[in-house]
């Protein structure tokens, strides 16, 4: 039970850890006017952070909110990223290794497509703002609304591993001072152990459908 109560613990902390990295972003990208995500990929195809090749312009540098400069930004979709949107379509037009991947599925390789250059150029015409992270609002690495599904079904279950890991803890310490022992009778474990195993197999679900597939 000790070795239960630890690895629960460590896969708490190890979805804490991946929702820190989701919801702080890892490359960046840019959303477009109808909602689509558009991410930068190098020549091999993968993908590459913004931080590689963006560079920042001087002439749109953003002032910090101040009590006595008021708000600045309010309505730029941007305004929570590192970089505008100028700023990602001028370094990607001066960076030809870079190309642009869209959501879109290719029936044939069953991949995202990775557009022409000139495609690109025209695509990145429709951009209305840079993403970074993931959160129920917006998310870089795709649709929103898998994120959304993403931070309920997980936080719902790792809710539930929380539960787990308390009620273990105490299953735990009654092993130890004998209580069960002294009723004649460990029922009260073997129903723990049913909902733990219940929460484990809800996670072959989940670790099914949200990331294998």
């Amino acid at each position: 039970m000790l070795l239960t109560i630890i690895g629960g613990l460590i896969f708490i902390g190890s979805q804490a850890w991946e929702w820190k990295n989701f919801i702080g972003g890892t490359y960046g990208s840019l959303l477009m006017k109808d909602g689509q995500i558009a991410q930068f990929v190098d020549a091999s195809g993968h993908q590459v952070t913004l931080e590689s090749f963006v560079h920042k312009s001087s002439e749109d540098e953003r002032v910090n909110h101040t009590r006595s400069n008021g708000l600045w930004f309010v309505n730029n979709a941007s305004a929570a990223a590192t970089y505008t949107v100028n700023e990602v379509i001028e370094s990607f037009k001066a960076n030809p290794d870079i190309s642009l991947r869209t959501e879109q599925i290719n029936s044939e390789t069953k991949q995202k497509t990775i557009l022409s250059r000139e495609a690109a150029n025209q695509f990145l015409a429709n951009a209305a703002g840079v993403v970074k992270g993931a959160n129920l609002k917006i998310n870089e690495y795709g649709k929103t609304l898998f994120a959304d599904f993403f931070f309920f079904i997980t936080g719902f279950h790792g809710f539930h591993v929380l539960s787990g890991i308390i009620i273990n803890i105490i299953i735990f310490f009654n092993v130890i001072i004998g209580t069960y022992e002294k009723r004649g009778s460990y029922e009260m474990v073997e129903k723990v152990g049913l909902y733990w195993h219940f929460v484990d197999l809800v996670w072959v679900f989940v670790f099914t459908f949200f990331y294998l597939v």
